[in-house]
């Protein structure tokens, strides 16, 4: 009985891990929005504290999202001053429900396709909005209103 429950158990976790990873979409007139930088941090092994990039850089950055393939960009930190550009965004669809937005694809440079940042699509059940997640790094983005 015991060999049977812990596969049976495991498959159970990652169920319901894929059916909650599935619940962190929404449709596209819920990711239209102004979206602020709110984390970027990286923590070293040996570091008691992760480092605070937004903190230390001056960092200053939004992405204005319309729901057409084109948006904006603005940044600035303590070596750059602040400009605005546009972007070209790619909005990719839930494997799960066609009608909802999993992932945003920002192109900074809409000339080069194979250079974009991948973000996913959160939402926070304390603040009741969406947010975005870097793919590859802890940087948060919230939606500002």
């Amino acid at each position: 009985m015991k060999k049977f429950l812990i596969p049976t158990l495991i498959i159970f976790v990652i169920l319901i891990a894929c059916l909650t990873a599935g619940c962190n979409s929404a449709t596209l007139d819920k990711v239209i929005g102004t979206y602020m930088l709110t984390t970027k941090s990286e923590q070293h092994i040996d570091a008691e504290e992760p480092t605070d990039f937004i903190a230390k850089n001056g960092i200053i950055c939004y992405v204005v999202l319309d729901g057409s393939e084109k948006g904006y960009y603005v940044y600035g930190d303590n070596a750059t001053p602040i400009t605005c550009k546009e972007i070209k965004v790619e909005y990719s669809k839930s494997s799960n429900d066609e009608s909802k937005i999993n992932t945003v694809k920002f192109f900074l440079n809409p000339n080069n396709p194979t250079d974009y940042d991948l973000y996913y699509v959160n939402y926070s059940s304390s603040t009741k909005k969406n947010f975005l997640v870097y793919k590859k790094h802890d940087v948060r983005s919230d939606v500002f209103d």
